[in-house]
């Protein structure tokens, strides 16, 4: 399993473009493209889940299982202005051993309208500065 959480700091979210005509587009192909939108709690906050069908092999670890779960395998995004944030971070369900977990992620980052960090992206099986199957954090993102 590998989480991308942005520090505490970092409320302020991700920018996804210089003005929200152009950017909003290209926010919501990308939800649409990998995610489910569970609910619209505002205009501006969504609770989305995995399209199980993008994802290589899902691999949720046992604290994540079962239907009273459910909530832990969704996310919280909020659009504010033309910046979207996930305060709770984005939960990647894949193997740490996968080369195909390594690509998708390379093909995430490359397809969202924001930019990854690779410092805040971390395998939740190995401590927060090891290399991820021999390859840095900088390198799974690019």
């Amino acid at each position: 399993m590998f989480v991308y959480r942005p520090p505490k700091g970092s409320c302020w979210g991700h920018s996804f473009g210089k003005d929200q005509t152009t950017g909003i587009p290209k926010l919501e192909a990308f939800f649409d493209a990998f995610f489910e939108r569970v609910e619209q709690q505002s205009p501006t906050t969504l609770v989305l889940a995995w399209k199980d069908s993008v994802l290589p092999k899902v691999e949720w670890p046992d604290l994540f299982l079962g239907p009273d779960k459910q909530k832990l395998r969704q996310f919280l995004f909020i659009v504010m202005g033309n910046r979207v944030g996930f305060p709770m971070g984005i939960v990647f369900p894949l193997s740490t051993t996968e080369p195909a977990s390594f690509e998708f992620l390379r093909r995430f980052s490359a397809d969202a309208p924001f930019k990854m960090s690779a410092s805040i992206l971390w395998s939740a099986s190995q401590p927060r500065t090891a290399s991820l199957h021999g390859e840095s954090q900088t390198q799974i993102l690019r």
